[in-house]
């Protein structure tokens, strides 16, 4: 065989084995693709089963995406104004500082005014 002939079988062979490379990875992604959905569709219905069996499950997503949701509104604002001077930005630090502290003081209140024995206290204050 002439050199030239024998250099285009072996570019033949490269291009047919890039064509092929490229098939086997679509193939790849495909059948990965595939085998994600099924996964999501059992993860799904094995989901359904779960909260017919528990509905509290399901209140519980709803509030919790209605919190999530309200999160995401109040973001907008951020996303659409000017960059905050620093006075602004610490002061509303410190207004979310405030709530976070009023909340963790909030939730001791009902227990500290409980009489001593009744609650769940354990380790030491249950003696």
């Amino acid at each position: 065989m002439p050199p030239r002939a024998h250099r285009l079988g072996e570019m033949d062979m490269e291009v047919r084995n890039k064509v092929f490379s490229v098939d086997r990875t679509r193939v790849r992604v495909w059948v990965g693709r595939g085998i994600a959905c099924v996964g999501a569709i059992v993860l799904l219905a094995q989901f359904g089963q779960y909260v017919r069996a528990n509905p509290m499950v399901l209140s519980a997503l709803m509030g919790g995406s209605v919190a999530a949701l309200a999160t995401a509104l109040g973001t907008l604002p951020v996303l659409f104004s000017q960059r905050l001077s620093d006075r602004v930005q610490d002061t509303l630090f410190g207004f979310g500082v405030g709530v976070m502290l009023a909340a963790s003081a909030f939730s001791h209140v009902e227990r500290a005014q409980r009489p001593r024995g009744e609650g769940d206290c354990s380790g030491p204050c249950a003696t």
